[in-house]
C-alpha cells in the first residue's frame, strides 16, 4: 500500500522581525486513504509583506480549501477537477471578502500566494496563484521538475494575489507519471532552490533534503526532521540569503506491505 512520509517547517523573516510583522506564512499537510486509495495534500500560502492581514489571509486560504479538499474526497476518489478548484478559491475569495468586511477594511488588505498539491503518487494536480514553487522527483527518470514556475511580474518582489480583481491568475498543471517526492517552498526560499537563468530547479538543493526522509521508515508526518528543517531556515547561511519569511514541505511516497 502506497503512504506518504513529510517532514515541514516555517520561519519568520528576520525583515519582520525587525518591524514587528507577524508570520505571512501560512501551510497544512494530510493524508487521506480511500478505497485503497491513499491521497497526499498539501498547501502553502504567503501572505503579501505588504498587507495589513497578508498572514490572516494566508491562514484563511490554506484552511478553506483545506476543508474543501476533504469534503471532496468524501464523495469521490478522483482528482478534483478545474471547475472544483475555481469553486474552492471563489469560496476562499469569499471568506476572505467577510473577513475583510467585519473589520471595514479592502480584500486586498488579505493578499495571499496559494500553492496546493494533491497526488496519489501516480497522479499528481497542482494549482497555484502567484510565487513560491512546488517541485516533484520522477521516479522512473530520477529527475526534479518543476511543472509551475514561480510568477513574478515587471519586478522580482511581485507576483499575483488570491484577492487581484476581477479574478486571480490561478494556473493548474497535472503530471500522469509516477513520482516519489514532493517538496514546496514559499518565495523565501526561491533564489535557494532554483535557477532562473535556466528555469530549472537546483537538483543537488532538493536531493538534499529528500535523502534524509527517504531513509526513514516511519509514515505520517516526522517531528525529528521538521525541527531539523526548523533549524536550517533560522541558520546563518540561509538568513544571509534571504531575509523573508520560509516555508518547506517535503515529502516522499513509500510503500507499506499490509500484514
Amino acid at each position: 500500500m502506497e503512504r506518504w512520509k513529510w517532514a515541514s517547517a516555517t520561519c519568520r523573516g528576520t525583515s519582520h522581525e525587525r518591524n514587528g510583522i507577524r508570520l505571512q506564512d501560512a501551510k497544512i499537510c494530510f493524508d487521506l486513504h480511500i478505497n485503497g486509495k491513499t491521497f497526499f495534500v498539501a498547501l502553502v500560502a504567503d501572505g503579501a509583506g505588504s498587507s495589513q492581514f497578508g498572514g490572516q489571509g494566508a491562514s484563511i486560504a490554506c484552511r478553506t480549501v483545506a476543508v474543501s479538499i476533504r469534503k471532496h474526497f468524501l464523495k469521490s476518489t478522483d482528482l478534483p477537477t478545474e471547475e472544483d478548484i475555481t469553486n474552492w478559491i471563489d469560496l476562499a475569495r469569499d471568506n476572505i471578502y467577510n473577513a475583510a468586511l467585519r473589520r471595514n477594511i479592502q480584500p486586498k488588505d488579505f493578499a495571499t500566494t496559494l500553492l496546493c498539491t494533491i497526488t496519489t503518487g501516480f497522479k499528481t494536480l497542482i494549482f497555484q496563484i502567484g510565487d513560491g514553487c512546488t517541485t516533484i522527483k520522477d521516479k522512473e527518470k530520477n529527475e526534479w521538475i518543476t511543472l509551475l514556475w514561480p510568477a513574478h511580474g515587471e519586478y522580482i518582489s511581485s507576483t499575483s494575489f488570491l484577492t487581484d480583481e476581477p479574478t486571480p491568475d490561478l494556473r493548474i498543471s497535472t503530471y500522469q507519471h509516477e513520482i516519489e517526492s514532493v517538496i514546496m517552498l514559499t518565495d523565501g526560499l526561491e533564489r535557494l532552490a532554483l535557477d532562473f537563468n535556466r528555469m530549472k530547479p537546483f537538483e543537488k538543493f532538493f536531493d538534499g533534503f529528500f535523502r534524509p526522509l527517504h531513509r526513514q521508515s516511519s509514515v505520517g508526518k516526522n517531528t525529528e526532521l521538521s525541527s531539523k528543517l526548523l533549524s536550517f531556515l533560522k541558520s546563518d547561511r540561509v538568513i544571509e540569503k534571504t531575509d523573508d519569511d520560509k516555508t518547506i514541505i517535503i515529502s516522499v511516497k513509500t510503500c507499506i506491505t499490509e500484514k
